[in-house]
């Protein structure tokens, strides 16, 4: 919250001045990690209008809780950011449920990653659809 680190740097690291490093996996899981703490989070989708959301933070392994890094340092910037997140994704729910919504084109500088999802997505259910058909003219 203040630029400080939360906790001891992680693994063989040679100096805490390293920046970040992200991994997003889209549609459902991201990776964001800095030298003292890392932060993982996935999302699962749970039925119609309903997600799991997991939220893991990581430390170094030999890290000690109270002597090492403090809950209360380490837990309120990505417990704020998520809640943040959380939010969007309801409002945006609430927005594609409404009788007024109108579904547009994805933006390709900001939405990329979500748009090679869904052909990745569309080719499998094809592919499916073309191997059940194979399968029903074969019996």
């Amino acid at each position: 919250m203040d630029g400080q680190p939360v906790s001891t740097v992680m693994g063989s690291l040679p100096q805490r001045d390293m920046g970040s490093f992200r991994i997003h996996t889209l549609p459902n899981y991201w990776l964001h990690l800095s030298s003292d703490h890392g932060v993982s989070s996935r999302l699962t989708p749970a039925g119609p209008g309903h997600t799991l959301a997991r939220v893991d933070w990581i430390v170094d392994r030999d890290a000690e809780e109270g002597r090492d890094y403090t809950l209360d340092k380490l837990l309120p910037l990505w417990s704020r950011t998520s809640d943040q997140d959380w939010q969007l994704c309801e409002r945006n729910q609430q927005g594609v449920l409404s009788a007024v919504y109108q579904p547009g084109r994805l933006s390709q500088r900001k939405e990329a990653g979500l748009d090679r999802f869904i052909q990745w997505y569309i080719g499998c259910m094809k592919k499916g659809v073309e191997r059940e058909k194979h399968d029903a003219a074969t019996k």
